[in-house]
This record gives structure tokens, sequence and C-alpha cells, in this order.
């Protein structure tokens, strides 16, 4: 069985390698995580009993990178241990997902596209992250373009969602989203700018919008709304300390979560955030503010 295995293996690569400088790649991300819960996500009732569950991960993940082309592919099992009964044919609790599923080409000096399913992380992913700490991970649909030199790296994305609402393969009619809670976006555009200003600063700007559906007592309904969020994250060394400066306002509108048949109600905040690192010795030490 091995063998055969090796010969399959050895046959793909004589039919995918035919350029230069390609290269498959084959990862593994297994991951267990045993939880206590006695309060997580909210104030624990009185007379409630704390939860324990093990939780688990298990990624496989494929990548092909050539001169100017890279592909990723990447599906995973995420469940709670004993989630699915003894000797049943199926999985009933549909733990297998695809994580990622894109391509990227380049095009030009510094250009290129990436499409697809895609993890989108920036900075201290505090506004677009992956979200790696929950097993499932954060994931878009969505198009990239890109650009990007030794001093400037510039992305652009275009994201647009939609669901199955007639229950045929394509949509007939209509673009209402009913793909609801956890941020889940009908369409987003952003721009992301990380410019090397020195060897000593490094400064990046986010100029983001999200389209939610309307919601109306608990169903999606003509209309949509916006959410702007604009702002900068940035790094500086200052002799053996380390800044980092956080800076962010966000207007429009977001979702009316006190009255269940307004879907929207205006929107207006601001964050700053100012962190400090560096070392006494080998001791390292870091202190901030938000």
């Amino acid at each position: 069985m091995k063998n055969k295995l090796h010969y399959t293996l050895l046959l793909l690569l004589v039919f995918v390698f035919k350029g230069k400088a390609q290269e498959l790649s084959i990862d593994l991300d297994f991951r267990d995580r045993f939880e206590y819960r006695h309060g997580f996500n909210n104030l624990v009732p009185q007379g409630v009993d704390p939860a324990a569950i093990v939780q688990q991960r298990a990624r496989l993940k494929l990548g092909y990178t050539s001169e100017k082309f890279k592909a990723h592919f990447s599906v995973q099992d995420v469940r709670i241990w004993g989630d699915t009964r003894q000797i049943l044919d199926n999985d009933a609790n549909n733990n297998l997902q695809i994580a990622e599923a894109w391509a990227s080409l380049e095009f030009g000096k510094g250009w290129s596209t990436k499409l697809g399913r895609q993890m989108i992380s920036y900075d201290d992913q505090r506004i677009l992250g992956g979200l790696d700490w929950a097993l499932q991970g954060r994931f878009h649909d969505l198009a990239l373009i890109r650009y990007g030199n030794e001093k400037i790296k510039l992305d652009l994305g275009f994201a647009f969602s939609q669901n199955d609402l007639d229950g045929l393969p394509n949509n007939t009619s209509g673009t209402i989203y009913n793909v609801t809670g956890f941020f889940s976006y009908k369409a987003m555009e952003y721009a992301h700018l990380t410019w090397k200003a020195s060897e000593k600063a490094t400064l990046s700007f986010l100029a983001l919008n999200n389209t939610f559906q309307n919601v109306v007592n608990g169903t999606p309904t003509d209309g949509f709304y916006h959410t702007h969020t604009i702002g900068t994250h940035s790094k500086f060394k200052l002799g053996g300390i380390g800044l980092a400066l956080n800076a962010y306002l966000q207007a429009g509108e977001g979702p009316d979560v006190t009255d269940a048949a307004s879907p929207s109600t205006d929107l207006s905040a601001y964050l700053v955030g100012l962190e400090a690192n560096g070392k006494v010795g080998s001791v390292g030490i870091g202190g901030g503010f938000e």
C-alpha cells in the first residue's frame, strides 16, 4: 500500500512540476483544547453548574507555488469530543468544512490578484484578523488586488455575499442576504496601506466599508445600511523602546439592539490606544492604554 501511494504521488509530481521553481506543500494543523467554562462569555447565574469540554481542530492544507501563480486549499474538521454518536454512518453535526480555497496570480511589476476564500489579517488584528484563538478561525470570500515594493504594500479588497435564496443551484431573483449575526456582511470594500517610512517607523492605514442587510424582528428585509471604519496602526522605535499606536474612527449605522423593529441606528465611535515595550536586561516589559 505504501509503495502504491509513493508511485501515485510521484506521478502527480511528474504532471505538476513541468516548469521552474515550482513547489507543492502539504501541512497538517492539529489542535486539541480542554476548556473549563465558568463565567465564559457571560456572568454565571446563581445555581448553574460549570461546563467542561474538549475541542479539536484538524486542518489539512495543500499549497502550490510557481513563479507567478499560487494556489491554496485547506479543509478542516472542528468538533467537540463525543458530539457524534458511536457507530453512525454519517456525521450529523456537519463538522467538516472548507477553510480556504484561493488562487493568486502576479500580472505586473509588483501587482497581483488573489481570489477566493481566504484569511484576512492586518496589523495587530484588532479590525481585520484571522481569529485563530477560535478553532474554526475566520475567513472571507473576496477578491484582492495587491501592490507591493520595498516600502509600500497596498491591498484593495472587494466582497459580495449571497446565499441560495430559492433552493436552486443559482439564484434567480432577489438579493436579500439571509445570513445574519456575528458580523456577517452583505458586501465589503476596503483599502489597506502599509508604508515603511524608515527603519524606525512603519505606518499603516485602513479604510473599510461594511454593508449589512436590514433585519426587522429577526427577518431580513429589503434595504441595507453601511458601517464605515477608518484609522491607523503605526509602529515606532525610540532607542530601545518600541511604540505602537492605534487610532480609529467609526461612523455610519450599526444594528439597533434596543428595538427589534428598527434595523439600524446611527453609529459614532472612536478607539485610541498606545503601547510601549522594551527590555531591562533580559526581561521584557510592556504597558499601554486604550
